[in-house]
């Protein structure tokens, strides 16, 4: 994917790059072929998947577990979400699902002996000898889960009534607008299961589920998550623990609302809904294409594209996104596209927040001739042509080239800042930088190498200055995990002197929110240095517009109306692009 600019610029999107895990191509063609070859003999099920997945868990937590209990025990449940080891000819797979060990043993492992074996009851959402689509009646499924009748009474003798599925009845209601429990409401079997699947999630999982997977609009959190970290700690804390568990728990209903929904539906959601990160990549190129006939007239005649990128902002926000008429899809299929997209809920509400907190009050000034003096010393010790935006160093050799200059760094940041910096400080806010110029190099360059020269003058010295001017301001944000209150509100303790940025990049130990807090800041420095803040702010709030857009199109749950009100947003959004552009060259004429 091309680097990702605003005229040159370095662009706010994704602030992180993708954790280095044990699926990278090298590891999977060495170790994939070797995994599912030594159990092609007697696969319980006649599961290769589940014969290959067994024996992950064996390695993994010593224990040998049946299928029922590695599939749905929460014991196993990290296990199960650990990546699946593709073959690199499959990566491009994880775009569009998580290719997790439940995921893959779901849907390409699946065999009618362990479907038998992981769904014996009508009602388990994964029957598919039990049609779906037939009414069914409240109950069945009560008989089902109670088990034979005791006395006359049947299903309500010392058993789970009615008035015990309170709570997923209003759980279901409260996210995709269903209500299931009103006694008018015609159901079907499938309705059923989902009900059945949520009544034991909620039943044998710690947590509460439905506050867990909540609408986002009142308590939108960019730290939402929906699938399994390792974050490679030996002695976790409580609250450590706690958010696994959280995670854990939605990627498991997220892999078993799957199970039914047809192939073809499914892999609709999966291109339209793409998995977060790369959705986020996705809205970028997209915006990207809808300023280019902005930016092609700017250039042309030579003037700023920031007032019409705020014109622009201003019109998307008044767009009016009508739901399109759609037929009432099934609940499974309901849930799981709500579910899909969530997480991109939640970054939209989140980073609207973060973008306001952000935002730099304080003076700083632009310093464009001290900083190409001080290019012109590099050129002439290094013998090459150095100007601001000239790649002169990579992360790793980052702070050796901040030892050696850190007289010239420090004069830098204070003519910028007007704040003095001591040297017993500055290794501190060296390793601080180096984070932030790791998530700057995964979102222009989609680079993790630290070896890799790609960091310029102008790159250093805002990465500096961004840590410099938090020490100073200490603009407080305290992370935000569903069931968590004791939670610090200083954001560079999050960036952990003693770690380093490989660890970083295994393990993603910054949250999200600061991550995209101090890269904000990172992003307006860079701008504030040269004078172009006013180019970053309206690109921005077109940006924010189209996020908000965006989201809003997908209320409906049903992803043939969210396709719709995408590729409508899309069209409009081009086509007053173009017409702006038209005016502005008409005016210049």
């Amino acid at each position: 994917m091309a680097a990702k600019k605003v005229d040159g610029k370095p662009t706010p999107t994704k602030a992180k790059a993708p954790r280095s895990t044990k699926t990278t191509k090298t590891a999977v063609e060495s170790t994939a072929p070797q995994l599912l070859q030594t159990n092609r003999v007697d696969h319980p099920f006649r599961s290769e998947v589940l014969s290959s997945f067994l024996a992950h868990i064996k390695k993994e937590a010593n224990q040998d577990v049946s299928a029922v209990d590695a599939v749905f025990h929460r014991s196993y449940a990290k296990y199960r979400h650990m990546p699946y080891p593709d073959l690199a000819e499959d990566a491009w797979r994880s775009d569009f699902m998580q290719r997790t060990w439940i995921n893959v043993l779901l849907h390409d492992g699946m065999t009618d002996e362990l479907r038998k074996e992981l769904y014996p009851g009508r009602f388990d959402l994964g029957n598919t000898q039990s049609d779906s689509r037939a009414p069914a009646d409240l109950g069945e499924l009560l008989r089902e889960i109670n088990g034979g009748k005791k006395t006359g009474r049947g299903e309500n003798v010392g058993g789970v009534q009615k008035k015990d599925l309170g709570t997923v009845f209003r759980g279901i209601e409260s996210v995709i607008q269903r209500r299931l429990g009103d006694s008018f409401e015609k159901l079907t079997a499938g309705d059923l299961k989902v009900i059945k699947l949520l009544y034991r999630l909620t039943k044998g999982r710690p947590g509460h589920l439905f506050g867990l997977i909540a609408p986002a609009a009142d308590n939108a959190s960019v730290e939402f998550g929906d699938a399994y970290r390792d974050r490679q700690i030996d002695e976790p804390t409580p609250n450590e623990i706690r958010i696994e568990e959280n995670e854990l728990l939605v990627a498991d209903l997220i892999a078993y609302l799957s199970v039914e929904i047809p192939e073809t539906t499914l892999s609709a959601i999966h291109v339209q809904l793409l998995n977060y990160s790369k959705l986020l990549e996705a809205i970028v190129i997209e915006n990207d294409e809808i300023l280019l006939p902005i930016r092609a007239v700017s250039q042309t005649i030579g003037s700023d594209p920031a007032p019409a990128y705020l014109f622009l902002a201003q019109i998307i926000d008044l767009y009016p996104n009508i739901k399109p008429a759609t037929r009432q899809n099934a609940c499974d299929e309901a849930l799981y596209t709500y579910l899909r997209s969530l997480h991109f809920q939640h970054f939209v509400g989140g980073y609207a927040d973060i973008v306001e907190k952000a935002m730099i009050a304080e003076d700083i000034k632009a310093i464009p001739l001290e900083m190409e003096r001080f290019c012109n010393e590099l050129a002439e010790a290094n013998m090459i042509p150095v100007d601001l935006n000239t790649p002169i160093t990579s992360i790793e050799e980052f702070p050796e080239l901040v030892k050696r200059q850190s007289n010239r760094f420090k004069s830098l940041i204070k003519s910028a800042t007007g704040l003095a910096t001591r040297d017993d400080t500055l290794d501190d806010i060296c390793s601080h930088a180096s984070k932030i110029l790791n998530a700057y190099m995964w979102v222009q360059f989609q680079e993790k190498d630290l070896r890799k020269e790609c960091i310029s003058v102008a790159d250093c010295l805002a990465s500096l200055i961004a840590i410099r001017h938090q020490q100073s301001v200490k603009t407080n944000y305290k992370p935000r995990w569903f069931g968590l209150t004791d939670v610090g509100a200083s954001p560079l303790k999050f960036f952990h002197r003693e770690r380093s940025v490989s660890d970083l990049q295994a393990t993603d130990y910054i949250p999200e929110g600061v991550n995209q807090l101090l890269y904000q800041r990172f992003c307006q420095v860079h701008l504030l240095l040269v004078g172009n803040q006013d180019r970053h702010d309206s690109w921005m709030l077109f940006q924010l517009a189209r996020l908000r857009q965006y989201a809003s199109c997908m209320q409906s749950n049903n992803i043939s109306g969210i396709s719709h009100s995408i590729n409508h947003l899309n069209d409009f959004c081009s086509n007053i692009s173009e017409l702006v552009a038209k005016r502005i060259l008409i005016s210049a004429q």
